[in-house]
């Protein structure tokens, strides 16, 4: 109970049938100290897919994002949420040629199981008029090329620098920093020796239906994607 009270990745704990039921468990939790937030789970379903940025421009009017199906400029006055994501980087042996005495360490991010977000990312929500958007500045897949320096930066060094932008310039920015570093989890591959995994925790059976319960079309999103949704769900 120690172990998952201080995990500082957001998870859902308790289902509930009705929402008095609901406020009842959490008030229990915020007594004993925890920091317990209640969505209703078409909240949960509902939020928008990641729209993958392919290019965007720090103007002085606002933040232009250039997007596949549509462009958007966040103006720097309006309210935004950024949750920013690098999940943990992971130490691999080189290849050794025949008689070479020492082999090369290779940083690595980790490949992420799952549908939806992964990588190195950051997702901007902001309420356009009634709707949601969710706009995915990726380091893999958005050009940074309007920030100068970036071209020789590496995924976490681009994902700074946007961020260290954002700050400077929206007014009315929260920036959510919880899921950098992330230790992504195996979905089918049993946990490590001594580490159990109850509850709604990622990669337990639990979890599985409940999602597909609640949000069949995506049953199958990877740790970093249910985990942008649960951090925005906790800010909103």
């Amino acid at each position: 109970m120690v172990l998952k009270s201080h995990y500082p990745i957001p998870e859902i704990w308790l289902r509930r049938d009705d929402q008095a039921a609901a406020d009842k468990a959490a008030l229990g939790l915020r007594d004993a100290g925890l920091s317990v937030r209640v969505a209703p789970t078409d909240a949960f379903a509902t939020l928008p897919a990641q729209a993958v940025v392919e290019s965007f421009a720090f103007h002085d009017d606002g933040l232009a994002l250039a997007m596949e199906r549509e462009d958007v400029v966040l103006p720097y006055d309006v309210p935004v949420v950024v949750v920013a994501c690098s999940p943990r980087e992971t130490t691999e042996e080189g290849a050794r040629a025949p008689g070479d005495r020492a082999s090369t360490a290779v940083r690595a991010f980790p490949d992420v199981e799952g549908s939806g977000a992964r990588g190195v990312f950051a997702d901007v929500y902001m309420d356009a008029g009634g709707r949601l958007l969710r706009c995915g500045v990726t380091a893999n897949h958005t050009d940074f090329s309007s920030l100068p320096g970036t071209n020789v930066s590496g995924p976490s060094g681009k994902l700074s620098r946007f961020l260290m932008e954002c700050e400077g310039r929206f007014r009315r920015l929260t920036v959510d920093r919880r899921l950098l570093h992330l230790q992504p989890r195996r979905k089918q591959a049993p946990p490590p020796p001594g580490v159990q995994r109850k509850g709604f925790a990622f990669g337990t059976p639990a979890l599985v239906e409940l999602l597909k319960q609640i949000a069949p079309a995506a049953h199958d999103m990877s740790q970093c994607e249910l985990s942008s949704r649960l951090v925005y769900l906790t800010l909103r």
